[in-house]
């Protein structure tokens, strides 16, 4: 047998306990709760996802020394690149206006 037997049985098991869990055309983690195989075998073998499942990135993983360099694409949230671009200090939370912008410029 090639690949990790130990995953493979889990992968099986877990999609026979719970059919509902898993569709063969699902997107890799839907807000529904289902999941295609290949997600499913990510998530049980302890892969970290690169966010929540209703945002953006919830079809990503975050990658790890095993992963194939040529396979790996560096993300970062436009919140952080704005940060260093404008110079500012900016939460996650916080939304600019007009009128901060401005305010960065008139001082």
């Amino acid at each position: 047998m090639s690949g990790d037997e130990k995953l493979i049985r889990r992968l099986i098991e877990r999609a026979e306990r719970d059919p509902r869990i898993w569709h063969p055309s699902a997107g890799c983690r839907t807000i529904d709760g289902t999941w295609c195989l290949p997600a499913m075998a990510v998530d049980l073998s302890g892969g970290r996802w690169a966010d929540k499942v209703d945002d953006g990135l919830s079809e990503w993983v975050l990658a790890d020394e095993a992963d194939d360099p040529t396979e790996i694409v560096h993300i970062i949230h436009p919140h952080d690149r704005a940060r260093r671009l404008l110079q500012v200090d900016l939460d996650l939370d916080d939304n600019l206006s007009l009128a901060d912008l401005r305010g960065l410029i008139e001082h």
